[in-house]
């Protein structure tokens, strides 16, 4: 901000830029990892990670995703997907190097903490021997 626009309390055209940019990132999940995390998320996300984005975007599965999210799952998993107005956990199984630890184990909890999104979050790992460098001590 040059000093002119500082004296009369106006916000530069950067300022402007950044201000935007930081509101759409506290909204938009998937705009907030490619923008600000673009080493990470070097490719395009495929179809059902941006079902996964809007569900973390809208903290809610409406039927249409869920639907959309069934076509994806094993039939024996399709009870445990339904739609819900209020999501309180989400549960991300996605076969080994499809992004999952890097979209759920440090791009999210970072969105979470610098956006107060939430208060708690909790990852869980199934095996003792965790081979996760975002999750290590």
């Amino acid at each position: 901000m040059n000093l002119i626009n500082q004296l009369v309390g106006q916000k530069s055209i950067e300022d402007k830029e950044k201000s935007s940019r930081i509101d759409k990132a506290s909204h938009d999940y998937e705009f907030f990892c490619n923008y600000y995390l673009p080493h990470y998320f070097t490719c395009s996300p495929a179809p059902y990670q941006k079902e996964i984005y809007k569900v973390i975007n809208e903290k809610r599965v409406s039927a249409e995703t869920a639907e959309t999210i069934r076509t994806w799952t094993r039939t024996k998993f399709h009870k445990y997907v339904r739609a819900t107005e209020k999501l309180r956990g989400l549960i991300d199984m996605e076969p080994r190097d499809h992004g999952k630890s890097v979209r759920m184990t440090l791009a999210y909890p970072l969105w979470c903490a610098l956006f107060n999104k939430n208060r708690f979050i909790a990852l869980l790992v199934q095996r003792t021997t965790l081979q996760n460098p975002f999750l290590r001590i």
